[in-house]
């Protein structure tokens, strides 16, 4: 279970250097059927908002970019490490499993 979170934080994502994670992410949560938009900030950066067909109640929300210097994953017997791995990156690790667990129990309104 822990392979997204692993995906996420092995992709560098340094303030003003998020375009990798975002297309990651991107192409990850409309592949789980997410109607996923993007709305530009700059040139090089964009927001992402993914939705389920029906409108929805709640809206979680967090930060893709990290603080330098960049830090790989790595584990450790049941302990995980690399930049954000309890942060932004691990909220948006919880978020993801959130609405798969979710969309998988029915609902369609996230």
């Amino acid at each position: 279970m822990t392979d997204l979170l692993e995906q996420l934080v092995a992709i560098e994502s340094i303030t003003g250097r998020e375009m990798a994670l975002c297309r990651f992410l991107y192409q990850r949560l409309e592949s789980e059927g997410y109607r996923v938009q993007r709305q530009q900030v700059s040139c090089n950066r964009f927001n992402l908002l993914a939705l389920t067909p029906e409108p929805p109640v709640v809206l979680l929300c967090t930060h893709m970019d990290t603080v330098g210097p960049f830090l790989p994953f790595r584990r450790s017997g049941d302990r995980l490490y690399g930049r954000v791995v309890c942060d932004a990156k691990g909220a948006l690790f919880c978020m993801i499993e959130a609405g798969r667990r979710l969309i998988g129990a029915g609902e369609k309104n996230l």
